[in-house]
């Protein structure tokens, strides 16, 4: 039997998840609505780009609160810096 924390904390996640797609989904059809002749700036990207890894951070650390060995957190680490190094090759 689950304790009553856990389920809370899932069911958070669900929510969270939800919400996030719903203005994952909102942004990217405003993105295609506009993205003739739109120019992005840095500033721009780099905010958004932010935001994506504060979330990723957000997901992860929730993942370790529910029992997640911490021994796992260093692949974690190499593979998102190895992925934000190909990402810019």
């Amino acid at each position: 039997m689950s304790s009553p924390a856990s389920s809370t904390g899932i069911r958070l996640l669900y929510v969270f998840v939800a919400v996030l797609f719903l203005v994952l989904l909102r942004a990217a059809r405003r993105t295609l609505a506009n993205y003739r002749g739109t120019r992005f700036s840095l500033a721009r990207t780099v905010s958004f780009s932010c935001v994506y890894v504060g979330l990723g951070i957000f997901l992860s650390a929730l993942s370790y609160l529910e029992g997640v060995p911490l021994l796992l957190a260093v692949p974690e680490v190499f593979l998102a810096v190895g992925a934000a190094i190909w990402s810019y090759k």
